[in-house]
């Protein structure tokens, strides 16, 4: 009873923990390929913000592609461990993460002239997806 008690106490959540992805800062990411981004490659004329978003590194939903869209427009697919740089007007967005199975996380995101934000696809031990604002 009490090797049941500590495996329950200790290994499961170190496993659990161990499953869960990590952060990739956007300078160690890499970019994602040409083919790959699809929409807000060129910046604006006129007042404009710049919007980083960062695919974690991990078991959990490493072997699946996130499609990543602004106001439903596709702007790029994800891997692991990649990292994609839109250039988009200032002003509102929604943005969005999502993948085959229809699990979708959309943010509203609001970019001042000159501002930059940064945003994370993460996986956690329940293979739940979040798309977060992150400093990495």
């Amino acid at each position: 009873m009490k090797r049941i008690f500590i495996v329950a106490v200790f290994v499961v959540p170190l496993l659990l923990s161990a499953c869960a992805t990590s952060p990739t800062p956007a300078s160690e990411a890499k970019a994602v390929p040409t083919e790959r981004v699809l929409a807000f490659q060129t910046p604006p004329t006129g007042e404009s913000g710049t919007l980083i978003v960062s695919r974690d590194t991990g078991f959990f939903g490493g072997g699946i592609s996130i499609t990543i869209a602004v106001n439903g427009t596709k702007a790029a697919i994800l891997k692991t461990g990649e990292s994609v740089t839109l250039y988009l007007p200032a002003g509102e967005f929604i943005v969005s993460a999502s993948y085959w199975t229809g699990d979708l996380k959309e943010r509203e995101v609001t970019l001042r002239p000159g501002q930059t934000k940064r945003y994370r696809v993460s996986f956690d031990g329940a293979n739940s997806m979040d798309l977060s604002p992150t400093n990495f």
